[in-house]
C-alpha cells in the first residue's frame, strides 16, 4: 500500500481487497494522505472477509481530504467491476472528445458552414431553440507546480481542471459544450444570467483552487447569438473580455463582453502610436515626477477615483493618512495643471492609465501568448 506510487499516475481508482493487511483499517487510514497527493480519484474496498464496517475516523479523514471511498461486496468480482467502470469511462471520453470536437469545429469554422448542420448538432444534443455564448477561463501559474513537481503534474492539473468543469456544468440544460486548449477552457452555454454564469465559472476556479492553491484564474464571455454561424464572433468577443481581466488585475470576477466598454475601444484602434501620443500628453509629467521622486501618484489618483473621490475610503484603501492623500492630490494638481474633480479631467486621466496598462510590454507578450494565438489544433 505504501509503495502505490509507483503503480499510479493520477486519477485512478484503487481497489483493495484486504489480503495483505487482513482488513487493518489503520494501516489503510495511513495512506489517505499519500494517495490524496497522487491524484487518486477514489478507493474501492472489497467488503466482507478482510474488511467490515467502515470507522468513523476513516470516514471523517476521507471527508477531509475530498477522497471517495467505495465498498463492493466480497461476492462481486473485481473484474466485473473493472469492466463497467472502464464501460463507463470510456463512454465519458467518447461524449466529451464529441463535445470538444464539435464546439472546435463551431468555433474555427470547419462546422459553421456545413450544409448538415441542424442534423450534426442535435446529435450531439446542441439545442437550436436556444442562444449561446462562449465563455473562456484562463489557468495561470502552473509553472509553479511544474518546477516543484516535475512536467508529469501538468497533465494532471489540466485532467483535473476539465473533470472539475464537467462537474460544475454537468447540471446545466441544454448541454455545456467544453474543451481545454493550452491552459484555457472553452465553453459553449445556452442564455444564462450573467449572475449563473459568473457563479458556474467561480465554483471551478474555486474547485481547483482547493486542490491547486497556488493557480490563479482569469475569464471572459462574449455575447449570445441564436445562430450558430455567429458564435466565432461570440469567441473573438470572449477573447477580448478575458484579455482586459489580465490588463487590470482589478478584475476579479469573469468580464462580459460589452461594445461599449472602454477597452473595447482601445482595442479597435490599431494604431499604437495614437495611444502612445494620448497617454503622453495626458500622464507623462506625472510619471516623470513619480520616477524622480520616488512616489507612485498615478496609482494614488487611480485609488481616488476608484472610490468614487472620497478621500477617508481612498486613504484607508492607500493606508496612509487623510492629510497625506490631500497633499498628494494637490501636488498632482500642480503637476498636471488641472482640476481632478472635473468630470473631462476624470474621464481623459482613466483612459490614459488604461492605455498605459495596454501599451505595457509585458502585458502585450502575455496577451499575445495566452488569448490571441489560443492552440485550436
Amino acid at each position: 500500500l505504501e509503495n502505490g506510487v509507483q503503480w499510479v499516475n493520477g486519477n485512478e481508482l484503487v481497489m483493495i481487497t484486504g489480503v495483505s493487511v487482513k482488513g487493518d483499517w489503520t494501516r489503510l487510514l495511513r495512506t489517505f494522505p499519500a494517495y490524496h497527493r497522487w491524484g487518486i480519484a477514489g478507493i474501492l474496498v472489497s467488503f466482507g472477509r478482510y474488511f467490515s464496517d467502515v470507522p468513523d475516523d476513516v470516514i471523517q479523514e476521507a471527508n477531509r481530504l475530498s477522497l471517495p471511498v467505495f465498498t463492493l461486496p466480497w461476492e462481486v468480482k473485481l473484474v466485473d467491476a473493472s469492466r463497467s467502470i472502464c464501460n463507463a469511462i470510456i463512454s465519458s471520453e467518447i461524449s466529451e472528445h464529441e463535445s470538444a470536437n464539435i464546439l472546435t469545429a463551431l468555433l474555427f469554422g470547419s462546422l459553421a458552414s456545413s450544409e448538415h448542420l441542424s442534423l450534426i448538432l442535435s446529435k450531439a444534443n446542441y439545442s437550436l431553440n436556444h442562444s449561446y455564448r462562449v465563455g473562456l477561463i484562463n489557468m495561470m501559474n502552473t509553472e509553479s507546480y511544474v518546477e516543484s513537481d516535475g512536467q508529469h503534474i501538468l497533465k494532471l492539473i489540466c485532467t483535473n481542471f476539465l473533470r472539475s468543469a464537467h462537474r460544475v456544468f454537468d447540471g446545466f440544460s441544454p448541454k455545456v459544450f467544453l474543451s481545454l486548449k493550452d491552459n484555457t477552457l472553452i465553453f459553449l452555454i445556452a442564455s444564462e444570467t450573467q449572475s449563473k454564469v459568473s457563479s458556474a465559472v467561480e465554483r471551478v476556479c474555486l474547485s481547483m483552487q482547493q486542490l491547486y492553491p497556488r493557480l490563479q484564474f482569469k475569464s471572459g464571455v462574449g455575447k449570445t447569438y441564436r445562430h450558430p454561424e455567429k458564435l466565432p464572433e461570440s469567441y473573438r468577443q470572449a477573447k477580448q473580455a478575458l484579455a482586459e481581466t489580465l490588463i487590470d488585475n482589478g478584475i476579479a470576477s469573469p468580464a462580459f463582453y460589452s461594445e461599449s466598454d472602454i477597452y473595447s475601444l482601445l482595442f479597435s484602434i490599431k494604431d499604437q502610436e495614437l495611444l502612445k501620443a494620448y497617454h503622453e500628453k495626458t500622464l507623462a509629467s506625472l510619471y516623470e515626477y513619480e520616477k524622480n521622486n520616488n512616489l507612485d501618484l498615478v496609482g494614488t489618483l487611480e485609488c481616488y477615483y476608484n472610490h468614487e473621490l472620497r478621500i477617508p475610503e481612498a486613504a484607508e484603501a492607500l493606508c496612509i493618512h487623510k492629510n497625506t492623500l490631500k497633499y498628494r492630490l494637490s501636488k498632482i494638481q500642480e503637476i498636471l495643471s488641472v482640476n481632478l474633480k472635473d468630470p473631462s479631467t476624470i474621464t481623459a486621466i482613466q483612459l490614459a492609465i488604461r492605455i498605459s496598462r495596454l501599451l505595457k510590454a509585458d502585458i502585450q507578450a502575455d496577451l499575445l501568448e495566452r488569448i490571441t494565438t489560443i492552440n485550436t489544433g
